[in-house]
């Protein structure tokens, strides 16, 4: 636990530079509770400040988060955003992300995203698109 309070005070200062994997990491220490006391809404606030830089984990990170129903910032619409913006560059664990979040939406253009997801991950060997796909 004390590394972690360490850790935590090198990304602040790296974070507050404008590193976009400090501020990452700094928000993960805030979302898990790690080094420092949790808070989701400063875990947001991190996380958003790396993805607004483009950085792809950062923005899978900040979906999730946002995506999470027992989260105080659940925001279903801006998690659908940042998981998609990651997902474009090819990052697996935000596609599969991205599917469970459209699964709740029932207009077909989204139900047609979702299942090409689904299937392109499947075919890439995705074990947990191919239970999704299977349970349909």
């Amino acid at each position: 636990q004390r590394d972690l309070a360490q850790a935590v005070v090198w990304w602040k200062k790296a974070a507050e530079c404008g590193m976009a994997k400090a501020q990452l990491s700094l928000g993960l220490a805030y979302a898990n509770g790690e080094g420092v006391q949790a808070s989701q809404a400063t875990a947001v606030s991190w996380c958003r400040r790396a993805a607004e830089q483009g950085h792809v984990p950062a923005q899978y990170h900040l979906g999730k988060l946002l995506a999470d129903e027992n989260s105080e910032g659940h925001n279903p619409t801006e998690a659908l955003k940042w998981l998609r913006a990651a997902a474009d560059t090819g990052h697996c664990d935000a596609q599969f992300a991205l599917t469970h979040s459209l699964e709740g939406c029932q207009d077909e253009k989204s139900q047609k995203e979702r299942e090409g997801l689904l299937v392109s991950l499947a075919t890439s060997g995705h074990a947990g698109a191919l239970r999704a796909l299977e349970r349909q």
